[in-house]
C-alpha cells in the first residue's frame, strides 16, 4: 500500500519530467528549423543587395536601402499585428479552441482590410511632402512604397497564425519563398528596368508570394469552422495598441540613422554608409528566428530557463556574427559589393559593433510581449528620445552617426534589461502570493 502510494504520489511528477522532456525537444527542434530557415532567407534577402549593388548606380542603390528602412519603419502596425495574432492564437489553440482563434482570424482579416485602405489613402495624399522630408528618389517610389504597406498588413495574420499554431514548417516555406522571389523579381527589374520604382513593384509582387503560401494550410479549417458571431476581441485590440507603440519605438531605433542619412551627409559619405549599414545590420537579424520559436512557448509558460537559455544562445550568434564581419570586414565588402576601398571596412568595424545591441533590442521585447507585459516595453521610448536629440546635434560625419547609434543601442538595451528584471520579480512575487494562497494552514 506504501509502495502504491508512493507511485501514485511520484507519477505526476514523472509526467512532467517527461513531458518537459519533449518540450525541450520539440523546443530545440522548432529552434533549429527556424534558425536554417533564417540563414537561408537572411542569405536570399542579402543576396538581393550584392545584385542590385553591382547592377546599380552608387546612390540608386543607396535610396533603395533607404526606401527598404522607411518600409522597416511604416510596417510598424503590421509587425504588432503579428505579435498579437500569434499570442493569441498560441493560447487559443493550445486550449484546443478552433472556433475562436479562426474567428480572430476572420475579424483581423476584415478590420486590417479598412484600416490599410485609409491609411493608404492618406499616405498617397501625404507622399510629395514625405519625399521633400526625406529627399527620396521620387514621390512615385514613396506611392509605391504605400502599396508595398498595404499588402504587408495581411503578412502578420498570415505568419502570426502560423507561428501561434506552431506551423513553424510552413512558415519557414512562406518567408523563403517571398524572399527567393525577392532575389528573382528584383534581379530582373534591374536588368529591365533599373530604376528604384521599378524595384519597389519587384519587392511588392515577392512579399504577395510570400503571403499566399502562408496562407494555404489554413484554407480549409477556415472555411469548414464556423465563426462565433458574439465572441468580444475587444481584449485582444487593448493588447495590440501598446505593442504598436513599443514596435514603433523599437524600430525608429533601429531605421533612424538609415532613414536620415541622405540628409545628413554628403553624397560621398551617404552612399557608403548605406552599404556598410546594410550589411551588418545582419548581426541584429541573425538570432530573431530563435525569437520566434521561443514565444508561443513562454505565453503559456513562466519558467526562467525559456528566457536565459535561448536568449543567451541569440546574443552569442549575433555576436560571433559581428566579430566574423570585423575580422573579414575588406573580404565581405568585396564579396557582396565588389569594393576593396579600405574606408568601406573602417566604417564597417565600427558600425556592426554599435548596432550589435539591437539584436537583443529587438529579441527582449518578444518575450515581454509574450508574457503580457506590453507597457514595459514602453519605457524604451526614453532612450529612443535621448538619441534623437544626440542624432539631432550629432551627424555631420559618418563617425558621429556611429557615435550616436552606439548611445541609442547600448541605452535601450541596458533599459529592456532591467524591465525584464522588474517584471520578472513581480511574476515570481505574484507566484510565491498564489502558492501561499492555496496551502492549507498548518
Amino acid at each position: 500500500m506504501v509502495l502504491r502510494g508512493t507511485h501514485l504520489r511520484y507519477e505526476p511528477a514523472l509526467n512532467d519530467r517527461i513531458s518537459m522532456k519533449k518540450d525541450r525537444f520539440h523546443l530545440a527542434f522548432d529552434s533549429v528549423l527556424l534558425v536554417n530557415a533564417g540563414v537561408i532567407t537572411g542569405f536570399l534577402y542579402m543576396l538581393v543587395h550584392p545584385i542590385l549593388g553591382r547592377l546599380m548606380s552608387g546612390i540608386d542603390y543607396a535610396d533603395f536601402a533607404q526606401l527598404l528602412k522607411l518600409l522597416f519603419v511604416i510596417g510598424v502596425p503590421a509587425s504588432a499585428l503579428r505579435v498579437a495574432m500569434a499570442r493569441y492564437v498560441s493560447e487559443y489553440h493550445h486550449a484546443d479552441a478552433v472556433d475562436v482563434w479562426t474567428t480572430v482570424v476572420r475579424r483581423a482579416l476584415r478590420r486590417i482590410s479598412f484600416w490599410a485602405l485609409a491609411g493608404l489613402v492618406l499616405w498617397i495624399a501625404l507622399s510629395p511632402w514625405i519625399r521633400s522630408a526625406l529627399d527620396a528618389s521620387s514621390t512615385s517610389s514613396v506611392v509605391i512604397l504605400g502599396f508595398i504597406g498595404l499588402i504587408s498588413v495581411y503578412g502578420p495574420i498570415v505568419h502570426g497564425t502560423l507561428q501561434g499554431s506552431r506551423y513553424f514548417g510552413w512558415y519557414s516555406a512562406s518567408t523563403i519563398c517571398g524572399a527567393g522571389t525577392r532575389v528573382l523579381f528584383c534581379a530582373a527589374a534591374a536588368l529591365v528596368v533599373g530604376n528604384v520604382p521599378s524595384l519597389m513593384v519587384a519587392m511588392a509582387m515577392s512579399m504577395l508570394c510570400g503571403f499566399l503560401l502562408g496562407a494555404y494550410p489554413f484554407r480549409k479549417v477556415l472555411a469548414e469552422t464556423t465563426p462565433i458571431p458574439d465572441f468580444d476581441t475587444g481584449p485582444i485590440y487593448r493588447y495590440l495598441w501598446p505593442v504598436l507603440a513599443g514596435h514603433a519605438a523599437v524600430y525608429l531605433l533601429v531605421s533612424l540613422d538609415m532613414i536620415f542619412a541622405k540628409r545628413f551627409l554628403v553624397e560621398e559619405q551617404y552612399v557608403v554608409y548605406q552599404k556598410v549599414a546594410i550589411l551588418s545590420q545582419i548581426v541584429i537579424f541573425m538570432s530573431q528566428p530563435i525569437a520566434t520559436a521561443v514565444f508561443p512557448r513562454v505565453v503559456r509558460s513562466t519558467k526562467l530557463s525559456l528566457l536565459v537559455g535561448p536568449m543567451t544562445i541569440a546574443a552569442l550568434i549575433s555576436t560571433l556574427g559581428a566579430m566574423a564581419l570585423t575580422l573579414f570586414s575588406g573580404l565581405a565588402m568585396h564579396l557582396v559589393y565588389g569594393v576593396k576601398d579600405p574606408v568601406y571596412a573602417a566604417m564597417m568595424q565600427r558600425y556592426v559593433w554599435a548596432a550589435l545591441p539591437f539584436s537583443m533590442v529587438l529579441y527582449i521585447p518578444q518575450y515581454l510581449w509574450a508574457r503580457h507585459h506590453t507597457r514595459s516595453v514602453l519605457w524604451v521610448i526614453i532612450p529612443l528620445i535621448a538619441y534623437l536629440v544626440a542624432i539631432g546635434y550629432h551627424h555631420a560625419t559618418a563617425e558621429q552617426m556611429i557615435t550616436s547609434l552606439a548611445f541609442g543601442a547600448w541605452f535601450s538595451l541596458i533599459v529592456l534589461v532591467a524591465a525584464v528584471l522588474v517584471t520578472r520579480n513581480r511574476e515570481t512575487k505574484k507566484t510565491s502570493n498564489d502558492e501561499q494562497t492555496k496551502s492549507p494552514p498548518p
